[in-house]
Order: C-alpha cells, then structure tokens, then sequence
C-alpha cells in the first residue's frame, strides 16, 4: 500500500541497502535476505573502490596546538562562518501574494458542498495556470480556502475565495484568466489584494445577510411568528453523519439565544430578511430560523444569501 502511494506522487524508494529496511515484503528471511550496506561492494564507473571520506570540521593548523580555551573559541568562529555560507548560499523566499475573490454560487452549483465547491475552484485554478502557491510535504495542495460553509441548496452572491499568488498579479487579470475555467453556475464578481498578516476568512466574517420568500399558504401568520421568536430559546435538532448505516450517529440538540444568533429581522408580505451572527459556539442555519418560523419548509423555497459583514 505504501510503495502504491509513492507511486502516485512519483516519490522514489531508496535501495535498502544504503538505508535502514522499508519492511516492503519482498525478503521473506529465510531464502531471500536483505543485503546490509558494505563499502567494499560498490565501485566506481572507471573500475576504482568505492572509498568515501567521513565528514570532518578540520581545524586551522594554529588551533592543534593552541590551548583548550582557544581552540574552543577557534572552532565556535569556523562554525560561524559555516552558517554564514549556508546562509549566503540559501535561496530567497518566493514572493506571496494573498487575494480575495468574491463569487456568486447560483443554478445547479446550489447542490455542491462546500467540500465540493473548494475542489471545483482548485481545478478551475489548474486550467487557468495561474501562478499558485503549493503547501509542503509529500501531497502540496493548492493555497485555496473558502469563507464560512454555505449549506446546500441556498444561492449566494457573497461567497468569498482566498488563493495565494507566487507573483504579484492585478485582481482584473486573475478574473480574466479564471473566469472561462470556473463551472456553471460559480460566477466571478470582483477581487482585491489581502495584507499580510490579515486574518483567515472564516474567522474575518462575523455576519451574513439571507433573504427568503415564502408561500402564501406560510406568510400569513409570518409576522406573528417573527414577534414570538425573541422571547424564548430557540432549540435546534441536528443529525451527526456516520460512515457506518448500521450505526447512526445519535442527534445533537444546539440551543441558540435569537436576541445573540438573529439580527434584524424583517417581513413584508412574503419576504423575510435577516442577519444570522457567525459564533465559535455554532451558527443558527437559515433553514433552522425559517422552520422555528413556520414550521418544516416545502420543496422549492428560494433562499438566498445577499451580503456579508467582515471585522
């Protein structure tokens, strides 16, 4: 399994016997053996012994006869200059440049998660060969990352992406380039340089702004309904998934305050708006608001998210 996975990233396995055994199977100990690394076995292309020299911090020859003290002082200034030379000798730190692009998620583009989407995003960025920054280690992944999940199902024209450029690049031409890669229904709106040190989306974005129309057969008692919401807590039921169908995870009960969790909330006829305050505690879902409201919602409400508010 670990040879198949290295395989996938082009990673090269080093032989065994210039290294510590990778337990790879293919010795079964008893006709095959592994080979323990000896010098005397290798040779060079032109027929000499493979004799390499051991690594050695050599000492100037006034220092092998110096005193204890000096030769200390001797050898702490030799290892100075040693990181100096590394450090000339080390290459610069590429340049990042951190940018936000607002976009709209609209049509079929509603059934995606917020996993789904980021995946989306990340190819469209392929496609467009912008110069995008890469994390470390044996699986880079692109420096792409998404602002507070927006649950399926809801259109929004305030989604917020955040990518990291190697090379400073204008927000025009980023959305030139990116928007004919992007899928149906993700739609381009405008973008803007981040400062460094600026904090994270998620934790950037305090409020966010929802709209919603609802049936006749619902907005009739509507207002009632959005006076009583404030006077009491407001409990929501919400399901765990589980990997496993025969063992369902139990559901967890959420108790929000609405004076803390809703903000101006507001009906006419059968349009409500209102503003849901993000929390480290938990965020009120606008599906859970509407159905504290009026009940379970029927198929085909259009929800839609309008605005968000930032630090």
């Amino acid at each position: 399994w670990k040879e198949r996975e290295r395989s996938r990233i082009e990673a090269a396995t080093v032989d065994c016997t210039m290294v510590p055994c990778h337990v790879c199977g293919a010795c079964d100990y008893q006709v095959v053996n592994n080979r323990v690394y000896d010098a005397r076995d290798y040779v060079h292309v032109d027929g000499r012994p493979y004799d390499p020299e051991p690594v050695q911090l050599r000492l100037p020859s006034s220092a092998e006869t110096a005193p204890a003290s000096e030769a200390a002082e001797t050898l702490v200034e030799t290892v100075r200059e040693l990181e100096q030379k590394v450090e000339r000798t080390a290459p610069e730190p590429r340049t990042r440049v951190r940018m936000r692009i607002r976009f709209a998620k609209e049509g079929q583009a509603v059934a995606l998660s917020h996993l789904e989407t980021a995946t989306a995003i990340a190819r469209a960025l392929r496609r467009a060969k912008l110069p995008i920054s890469f994390t470390g280690g044996e699986r880079p992944r692109p420096r792409v990352s998404l602002g507070p999940a927006l649950p399926v199902g809801i259109e929004s024209v305030a989604e917020t992406m955040e990518i990291e450029l190697l090379q400073p690049m204008e927000p025009t031409e980023v959305i030139a380039r990116l928007e004919p890669e992007m899928p149906e229904g993700l739609r381009l709106l405008d973008g803007w340089r981040v400062p460094d040190g600026a904090p994270s989306i998620e934790k950037e974005v305090r409020k966010s702004t929802y709209a919603a129309r609802l049936p006749e057969s619902l907005a009739k008692d509507l207002e009632e309904a959005a006076a009583r919401l404030f006077e009491r807590p407001l409990q929501v039921v919400r399901e765990r998934p589980s990997k496993f169908k025969s063992r369902p995870n139990p559901p967890r009960t959420l108790v929000f305050d609405p004076r803390a969790a809703v903000e101006d909330l507001s009906v006419q006829g059968g349009e409500i708006r209102f503003t849901l305050v993000h929390s480290e505690k938990g965020t009120l879902r606008p599906t859970e608001l509407l159905e504290a409201l009026v009940g379970k919602l029927p198929e085909g409400v259009r929800i839609r998210k309008e605005a968000v508010q930032s630090l």
